[in-house]
């Protein structure tokens, strides 16, 4: 099996908004056959991490004393507060995402708190339509050896263009929350400084 880790290419990230959200994005990469061992059991440790991750060819396997689950091919996986523990698979090409501490929460709507511990499908956080797209996208043209890890940049660059679009999807939910709260505060005062004349004369223009 071949990890691969990288950091984003500071001419990807524009304006460099990801760099304190995102630690890195790694790649995991086997292929069945030979003499090769089948893949251990792996624990996977708490480090205060969420992930974004992406399985183009064979899934993994949560383990747990109620069996094997297969993960989804697309999902956050949120915050661990014990080891998690997997079985990888034999025919692997798995991409992810690791957000830096708290750095998860922007690109998504759903509080990280309800996502402790959890496996939860992109789909069921982003819309199905651009879960299914993204997957694609990233999957596309998969290869194997030296030219999977020179297809890592491509996937990288289309992974940021996406959170980045999600990331300013995020900011003008913000800036209307903040122009409506604005508002409010503005006809809050506007009443708070009326006479009961003048409500009395708001009434009988009404009648």
């Amino acid at each position: 099996m071949e990890y691969r880790e990288h950091r984003l290419p500071l001419d990807a990230d524009r304006g460099h908004r990801l760099d304190p959200l995102i630690e890195c994005v790694w790649f995991l990469s086997a292929a069945p056959g030979g003499d090769a061992a089948p893949p251990a059991i792996q624990r996977i440790l708490p480090d205060g991490c969420a992930e974004l991750i992406f399985h183009f060819r064979e899934r993994f396997h949560a383990v747990s004393s109620s069996g094997l689950q297969q993960q989804p091919a697309a999902f956050l996986a949120g915050l661990l507060t014990s080891p998690l523990v997997v079985a990888p698979a034999a025919d692997v090409d798995t991409m992810a995402v690791r957000f830096r501490p708290g750095g998860a929460f922007p690109f998504f709507r759903t509080p990280m708190s309800a996502l402790t511990d959890r496996c939860v499908p992109l789909a069921d956080l982003w819309t199905p339509r651009d879960a299914s797209r993204l997957w694609h996208q990233l999957g596309l043209r998969q290869s194997s050896g030296q030219a999977a890890r020179e297809d890592d940049g491509r996937r990288i660059a289309i992974i940021v263009h996406e959170l980045q679009r999600h990331l300013a999807a995020r900011d003008e939910d913000r800036v209307t929350a903040a122009a409506i709260a604005a508002l409010v505060r503005r006809c809050f005062i506007l009443w708070s400084s009326l006479s009961v004349r003048d409500w009395t004369s708001f009434d009988r223009a009404g009648s």
